[in-house]
């Protein structure tokens, strides 16, 4: 904790628990409410923000002033707990649009069969599916 404590950024301690609150509280909503979002990237973000609201919980409860030294890790952690949670976010983000173009390739290449088919099979394709 020396180190952290010397070598802190200046600003209230309330921003870093306030931060890890809100990150908290997004990631959980997101892991309990969209289980096919579940990733160790999410977790990461959840574990990180929970560390610093209860770093503050432990804190506030045990020491006779809340603006200790020991106060110092709690805005280290949510931002950390920020960067994993905007991370998630653009991964997943990026993992739908990859989904999303592989699937409109696939579609497109699958029209581009079949029109090559019925004009070698002479206009005949759709009755050859439906059994005509």
């Amino acid at each position: 904790y020396d180190v952290l404590f010397e070598h802190k950024m200046v600003l209230n301690p309330i921003a870093g628990v306030v931060l890890g609150f809100l990150v908290l509280l997004a990631s959980g909503s997101i892991w309990v409410v969209v289980p096919s979002l579940r990733d160790k990237l999410l977790l990461f973000a959840i574990s990180t923000s929970l560390s610093s609201c209860c770093t503050a919980i432990g804190v506030c409860i045990f020491s006779p002033v809340p603006n200790t030294r020991y106060m110092s890790p709690v805005l280290s952690l949510s931002l950390i707990s920020l960067i994993g949670f905007v991370a998630w976010c653009w991964l997943t983000v990026s993992k739908k649009n990859y989904l999303a173009t592989k699937i409109r390739l696939a579609t497109e290449n699958d029209e581009l069969t079949r029109g090559i088919v019925n004009e070698h099979a002479g206009g005949r394709f759709g009755q050859i599916r439906e059994g005509g």
